[in-house]
C-alpha cells in the first residue's frame, strides 16, 4: 500500500539566475511547502498592516511637537533645544570682562 503525501507538505522549488553584464550574476534557489508559503504570507500581511498605525503615530507626534513649539512663543525660544549646534556650547556665555 503506497502512502499519498499530503498536498500541504509537498515541497515546491524554484530557481532564478540574473546576470548584469559580464561582472555581476546572481543565482537563487528556494524550496518551500505550501504551509511555508502560508506562513510567509501571514508574516508579510502582519508587517504591512502594522505600517499605517506607526506612520500615523509618528505624524501625530510631529504635529504635537510643532504645535508645542508655536504655542510657547518667546518662552519656547528661551529653552535650550534638544540639539547641539556645532561650535556652540550649551552653557551661558561668560560676561565680557
Amino acid at each position: 500500500m503506497t502512502e499519498n503525501p499530503s498536498p500541504l507538505s509537498t515541497v515546491q522549488s524554484a530557481r532564478a539566475a540574473l546576470r548584469f553584464g559580464n561582472r555581476v550574476s546572481l543565482d537563487a534557489e528556494v524550496r518551500v511547502t505550501p504551509l511555508g508559503l502560508l506562513a510567509i504570507g501571514g508574516l508579510v500581511s502582519a508587517i504591512l498592516l502594522s505600517v499605517p498605525p506607526i506612520v500615523r503615530a509618528a505624524g501625530k507626534a510631529a504635529r504635537a511637537r510643532r504645535k508645542a513649539g508655536r504655542a510657547g512663543g518667546a518662552e519656547a525660544s528661551d529653552q535650550p533645544s534638544g540639539r547641539m549646534r556645532p561650535g556652540r556650547d550649551r552653557r551661558a556665555d561668560p560676561a565680557p570682562g
